[in-house]
């Protein structure tokens, strides 16, 4: 956000970013009286208010219209649907959910092949090794469970799995913004664990927006396109 000033001495400058005015006020050169204007209103309010007031997510020029779709801004969206509680359009809320769906699949994949690969590598050994084939068989299924865990780590990396950045998502912490680590992911993955109902639970539920391990991981995915509408902004922006 940035705002015009009025020093009491008939001149309005500017638009200055907060930062700068805070640096204005610091140094002096603003007096105690001085008005502020957010740049495209028309209303003046005291630069004590600016300076005091909270942090906000800023409005980007992509920023949607009330009424439109909280996505691609339609106006007005055809067969409204709601996600994160805003209205979006039928064709944005699919092809979001859809997204989300095939980055799962896609880590499912690359997961599976990377199991497959190190169990590979782990059976040749204990070839080699002399080891029985049954015993082989038996460390290469232990093995796969006990590389599993990894699986729920994998939005760790900045919010993004290989799939997700294929599909362009992203997991973001939903209070602060900022994507998430190996910690978080491991809390909103946990579902995973209850075999194959979990997934499919998880695949359902990416229609709806939130997962159950969003809830308690704090966590919110987002479609990077569409990062600077007010739909995909964090909990405590103003949006």
């Amino acid at each position: 956000m940035r705002y015009w000033l009025s020093n009491n001495d008939g001149k309005t400058t500017g638009p200055y970013g907060l930062e700068e005015i805070r640096a204005f006020a610091g140094s002096g050169r603003l007096s105690p009286a001085a008005m502020a204007c957010a740049e495209g209103s028309t209303e003046w309010q005291p630069i004590s208010a600016v300076l005091t007031a909270p942090p906000t997510a800023p409005v980007t020029a992509g920023a949607v219209m009330d009424g439109a779709c909280g996505c691609c801004g339609m106006m007005p969206p055809k067969k409204p649907k709601t996600l994160y509680g805003r209205t979006v359009c039928k064709k944005c809320y699919y092809k979001f959910a859809n997204r989300r769906q095939l980055a799962y699949i896609v880590d499912v994949i690359f997961f599976t092949v990377l199991s497959m690969l190190v169990g590979g590598v782990f059976g040749a050994a204990g070839a080699l090794a002399g080891m029985p084939e049954d015993t082989i068989e038996l460390l290469g299924m232990l093995l796969g469970w006990a590389l599993f865990p990894v699986f729920l780590l994998k939005d760790g990396f900045r919010g993004t799995s290989p799939g997700k950045w294929l599909c362009g998502v992203q997991v973001l912490d939903a209070r602060t913004g900022a994507p998430i680590g190996a910690g978080a992911s491991f809390k909103r993955n946990l579902p995973l664990l209850i075999p194959i109902v979990g997934q499919l639970i998880i695949l359902i539920e990416m229609l709806k927006g939130p997962r159950l391990g969003d809830g308690w991981a704090h966590t919110k995915v987002i479609w990077k396109k569409y990062a600077g509408q007010p739909i995909f902004w964090p909990s405590g922006a103003l949006a």
